[in-house]
């Protein structure tokens, strides 16, 4: 790689990790705005996540509880370096190259925020955080392999799991791609696990605000709070960033030209459009699910991720 392409690389990076903090809480915004409308609610302004980060951050840290550890404090600023390195790696509008944007990596980061949120609620003591941590469990133990398998189908059709490669492969052949069986249920897989990963209603089992206030999160208030809760919002775009790369990826520029670079921008804003929508029609559409009907919705899951590779090693 040469000195120009590298810098290319690194700029564009760091542009579209920018971009994808500033759209992460107008995503979530966009969201609480559709859902509201279609219940015939006038609901909250789009930019509503950005006045509720900036109220919690005005606010001190008061509740803290009284028997924890550094881990209660580093939390935090861990997660939020964590979604931003994932930020940076994940293209949005432009797909050049980077070898640390493996999807072995990504799904390995997705599932440590989880384990260390787990730990910080255990580390808090609070009833209520210690019953989120137990039911983020219950879902970490099949949901970063199942979201891992259905990226390990078109890895396995590219020979490589760099996100890049992979994108740039899908761009090329997703009208043969969209074709296969395979391809498509490893598509409906990957779209519930990230419905799952993103606590989406309704799989909004761990923090359930009207059962236990927030789960995990129910003994962080003020600044620490606010860094939680925008760092769920960054980590949510980029799941959902991750899924229109791999299986939406039409539009998305190849080379730094600007007119490629707008198209790009566009497509994506586009795609995340629709794909919002389509979230929000779900969140209204069914309650949130018991723990038992969550376990039957991954065992199903885990049926159509056998039945994808099975489809694929078959040749279809």
């Amino acid at each position: 790689m040469s000195g120009l392409s590298l810098s290319y690389n690194i700029l564009f990076g760091i542009i579209q990790g920018i971009l994808l903090l500033i759209l992460a809480p107008l995503v979530s915004g966009l969201c609480r705005k559709i859902v509201a409308r279609l219940q015939q609610r006038i609901g909250p302004p789009i930019t509503q996540p950005f006045r509720d980060i900036r109220k919690l951050w005005s606010k001190e840290s008061e509740s803290r509880p009284k028997v924890h550890t550094w881990i209660y404090t580093a939390t935090p600023v861990f997660f939020l370096s964590c979604v931003i390195f994932l930020a940076s790696i994940t293209p949005v509008f432009i797909n050049l190259s980077n070898p640390l944007a493996d999807i072995i990596l990504i799904i390995y980061i997705f599932a440590l925020i989880r384990f260390l949120l787990s730990i910080c609620a255990f580390d808090t003591g609070s009833p209520m955080a210690v019953a989120g941590a137990w039911r983020e469990n219950t879902i970490a133990v099949i949901i970063e392999i199942l979201m891992l398998s259905a990226l390990f189908i078109p890895a396995l059709e590219c020979g490589s799991t760099n996100l890049y490669i992979m994108v740039e492969y899908v761009y090329k052949n997703w009208p043969t791609l969209w074709s296969r069986p395979s391809y498509i249920t490893g598509a409906l897989v990957f779209f519930v696990c990230m419905l799952i990963e993103s606590g989406t209603l309704p799989f909004d089992i761990a923090e359930a605000e009207q059962e236990i206030q927030e789960g995990l999160l129910q003994e962080y208030s003020g600044r620490l709070y606010a860094v939680m809760k925008f760092s769920h919002m960054i980590k949510n775009l980029v799941i959902f960033t991750i899924f229109i790369d791999v299986y939406m990826p039409f539009g998305i520029a190849f080379v730094p030209i600007l007119s490629d670079i707008l198209v790009g921008a566009l497509a994506y804003l586009a795609k995340l459009l629709v794909l919002t929508i389509v979230i929000s029609l779900i969140m209204i559409s069914k309650a949130r699910l018991r723990l038992v009907d969550l376990h039957k919705s991954l065992t199903f899951l885990f049926i159509f991720t056998i039945f994808a590779f099975v489809c694929y090693f078959i040749g279809w």
